[in-house]
């Protein structure tokens, strides 16, 4: 095991590591969605369209925002 340049911690050299990982899905989220802020909670969102065109609130750390969201049931 090596100490990784990026999240300074200890992992296999195999292992992706999650500090990269996560750079990359809020990466790729900001070039596919749009920035916003939740109505209800004033979180940051990327809202991404999907190819039904529906749109869809994502967190930078790309999860379906409406998971996190404490206003959620507000919004369905």
């Amino acid at each position: 095991m090596n100490l990784c340049p990026i999240c300074k911690l200890v992992h296999e050299p195999t292992s992706p590591c999650t500090v990269s990982l996560q750079s990359a899905i809020t990466m790729l989220l900001k070039n596919v969605g749009e920035l916003g802020t939740c109505k209800g909670c004033r979180e940051p969102i990327i809202w991404v369209v999907h190819r039904n065109g529906k749109r869809t609130p994502y967190t930078p750390a790309g999860l379906n925002h409406f998971v996190d969201c404490v206003q959620a049931k507000d919004f369905r």
